[in-house]
């Protein structure tokens, strides 16, 4: 008769762990959530019209001709369409690596993100600073910002991937990303294109949309692992 093995540790302390990770994200959901609406009140109550009127003066005040080849070359990397044709790329990538429930998470929220900040953009209705002439072209409305909200859906989701790849390399992965997104919300005030408070709330809404994917991928990652050991007893 075949003695059947004792489950592992690992196994054994899957539920609690799948159980800190839900807290956790459905937490830093709710406290962004809240955040959004409240900073939201206070916009459309015009109580933040000094705090953005200031900030922006004071990136009218450095601007020069290197900043503006600068800035504008990192707003493109913002850009929702260039956006989506990254998060494409990326979830076709995963499908080929035959990591399917994951690509299909990357890409649901990855364009589900972009849908939800036009529509809330239509919704409310802000519109964009006009301090002085843009550099730039733009379109629609200004709250919340979707090269804020975008960029940290799509650059967290690929980040939170190569810091699973690379785990030696993972702060610097994370500090690269986190740069890179903070670089896109001040191109934009650079640019004259947004209100501060519109790249707030583009990171406050995007944060939402990232805990909630990463919850996802937490939860698919250790059903996968959860199968393996099961697999590994037998």
């Amino acid at each position: 008769m075949k003695q059947q093995s004792k489950p592992s540790f690992k196994l054994s302390f899957l539920p609690l762990f799948s159980s800190v990770i839900a807290i956790s994200g459905l937490t830093t959901a709710i406290i962004a959530t809240l955040g959004f609406l409240f900073l939201s009140q206070q916009v459309f109550a015009q109580h933040t019209t000094a705090f953005d009127t200031a900030i922006l003066e004071y990136f009218l005040s450095i601007q020069n001709y290197y900043l503006t080849l600068f800035f504008v070359a990192v707003t493109f990397l913002g850009k929702p369409l260039f956006l989506m044709i990254v998060n494409l790329v990326f979830s076709l990538f995963l499908w080929i690596k035959n990591q399917r429930s994951r690509a299909i998470v990357y890409f649901v929220i990855g364009n589900g993100a972009a849908q939800f900040n036009y529509f809330i953009k239509s919704f409310l209705g802000r519109e964009r600073p006009e301090l002085w002439e843009r550099i730039i072209e733009v379109k629609y409305l200004s709250y919340p910002s979707a090269h804020a909200m975008n960029s940290i859906v799509i650059y967290g989701l690929i980040c939170y991937y190569l810091m699973n790849q690379f785990k030696p390399w993972r702060w610097l992965i994370l500090t690269l990303t986190s740069i890179l997104v903070i670089l896109i919300g001040l191109s934009r005030l650079y640019l004259g294109v947004h209100w501060p408070t519109d790249i707030i709330a583009g990171y406050t809404m995007g944060s939402v949309w990232l805990a909630i994917a990463i919850l996802i991928l937490e939860v698919i990652k250790l059903s996968v692992n959860n199968q393996t050991e099961n697999t590994e007893v037998e």
